[in-house]
């Protein structure tokens, strides 16, 4: 079901069309014909509406902003109509050299090798018609027929087959627009490419190149690129994968730049060798959903149109190179002649192919200067790693240092107070030693006997002790003297006299232990006597 404004738009276009200048006539017609615009042109057109056709076909225009006008040129439109008042004329005449005959009503795709072919001709020989090349039917439509015999119904019926084929050649865009098509080939893009591939060869009687080398195509036929059989989207993921740069043709069969464009450049033997052997070529017609969309996509202004396209990665395209309003013709503005093309578009790959150098260096570059930079990081983060290793064993140095001094430390402070636990020790006992040590006897006693006692360091001590007194006492007298020593600092400070013996050297004579209990008396001590003190430690 249409919705008001598509309703609006197709009234619009069928009064242009057909020159109704009443809105209710033209909503009349289209509700009859369940508003498809072709149908009631042809209902216009053959009477069935109850008004007179027009004598003459106003040239299409442009509706709801979806077709251009570039799709129909002015001239190609002027070439529908003299066709049609010729072949008209022909008929009046007698028929057109053959009597009456089939007319096929279907799209024409221009011209065969002759730049001035028809656009319009017969399924058989058309008189005057020169080499033109055969219609191809693009979106469907029955063939009118005009019965043999010339009639006046033929010749009545003549002029309406004949407006109705033009009308489908002009409207044959806006069937794609309003939805009108026939079988729908044409929405199913890669359909709509091998029908344009099929259609093509068979209107310009061309076949791809025999293994790509030239020499034209297969069976005698002229050459043609060889277009891929796959909608646009396909096609450039194809030349991604293979790494190719994708030339596009967009097709427009009504334009009369186009059979000339055909015959003297895209298909000759120059330029199709080199896009088979360098390129990735598509094609499409304009009057397909895929290849108008592709025109919306490349900006296409005129035709026939070519553009020169590098697919990197899904969506991303660059357009390197369009030529737009191309001619056979060199020597008119926009025919550049097949050594233009291919001077531009080698050129245009000359300056991808630099881009894509300095890309690579620029890529070569990064990539160095990353894997310096890596490399840089990689020796900072050893040297780092160097760094916290030393660091770290310095500090388990430090640590083992400062545990041996605390560990020293603590055996030094252990040996102190191990000394000083002892020379207490040895005070304490000095003083139980001096506090049981008799008095010395005074001068003049004659019971005291005067004793030398020398030290193992040399030093000598005279004392008096009493005759009975034990060498206990003696050796008590020694323990105090010695205690007494170390605390005034006289004694040699290398060894202190604990294990030591008693002896006197005339009579040579070694008091032991066991005498110790004995008096002076009792051991044959005399007044005056000497008693050598020998350290038994050193």
């Amino acid at each position: 079901m249409s919705t008001p404004q598509q309703r609006t738009e197709r009234i619009s276009l069928l009064k242009e069309v057909t020159g109704i200048e009443d809105d209710g006539t033209a909503t009349h017609l289209l509700n009859k014909n369940a508003w498809d615009v072709q149908h009631a042109v042809q209902e216009y057109l053959s009477g069935g509406s109850g008004t007179q056709a027009p004598t003459s076909i106003p040239p299409s225009s442009s509706t709801n902003g979806h077709v251009r006008r570039r799709s129909t040129s002015p001239g190609s439109e002027r070439r529908i109509r003299a066709r049609q008042q010729q072949l008209m004329q022909q008929q009046r005449e007698g028929g057109g050299g053959g009597g009456g005959g089939e007319f096929d009503d279907s799209m024409m795709m221009g011209g065969g090798e002759e730049d001035n072919a028809p656009l319009l001709g017969r399924s058989g020989s058309v008189t005057g018609g020169g080499g033109g090349a055969a219609a191809m039917e693009v979106e469907g439509g029955g063939a009118g027929r005009v019965g043999g015999g010339g009639g006046a119904s033929s010749l009545v019926a003549l002029p309406f087959h004949l407006a109705g084929s033009v009308l489908r050649t002009l409207l044959a865009p806006v069937r794609y627009i309003t939805g009108s098509g026939g079988d729908g080939e044409m929405h199913d893009p890669k359909r709509a490419a091998e029908l344009f591939i099929e259609a093509y060869e068979k209107q310009y009687h061309c076949a791809p190149n025999e293994g790509g080398g030239g020499g034209g195509g297969a069976g005698g036929a002229r050459p043609r690129p060889r277009f891929l059989p796959l909608s646009f989207h396909e096609a450039t993921r194809l030349a991604a994968r293979e790494q190719k740069f994708l030339v596009v043709y967009l097709h427009a069969p009504l334009h009369e730049h186009t059979p000339s464009f055909l015959s003297q450049i895209l298909n000759t033997d120059t330029l199709t060798s080199f896009l088979d052997d360098n390129l990735v070529v598509w094609g499409g017609s304009i009057h397909s959903a895929d290849a108008y969309h592709t025109s919306q996509l490349l900006d296409a202004s005129a035709f026939p149109f070519l553009a020169l396209l590098a697919c990197h990665d899904a969506p991303h395209l660059t357009v390197l190179e369009h030529m737009e309003g191309l001619g056979g013709d060199g020597g008119r503005e926009g025919g550049i002649g097949v050594e233009g093309v291919l001077q531009r578009l080698t050129a245009a790959m000359a300056r991808q192919q630099e881009v894509l150098a300095r890309q690579e260096a620029a890529m070569r570059e990064r990539t160095e200067r990353i894997r310096l930079q890596e490399e840089q990081n990689r020796e900072y983060q050893e040297a780092l790693e160097a760094d916290r290793k030393r660091e770290a064993d310095l500090a388990a140095e430090r640590e083992r240092v400062k545990e041996e001094e605390e560990r020293e430390k603590k055996m030094m402070e252990e040996a102190n107070e191990e000394r000083e636990r002892k020379r207490r020790e040895a005070a304490e006992r000095t003083m139980m030693i001096k506090a049981r040590l008799p008095a010395e006897p005074p001068m003049g006693d004659k019971a005291a006997l005067r004793l030398r006692l020398q030290f193992p360091h040399g030093k000598k001590m005279d004392r008096r002790f009493d005759r009975d007194d034990t060498l206990q006492v003696v050796r008590d007298f020694i323990d105090v003297s010695v205690a007494e020593a170390e605390e005034e600092g006289w004694g040699d400070g290398s060894r202190k006299l604990v294990n030591y013996s008693l002896s006197t050297p005339y009579p040579k004579r070694t008091f032991g232990e066991e005498e110790v209990g004995k008096t002076l008396a009792e051991v044959g001590l005399h007044s005056a006597d000497t008693i050598y003190i020998q350290d038994l430690d050193a």
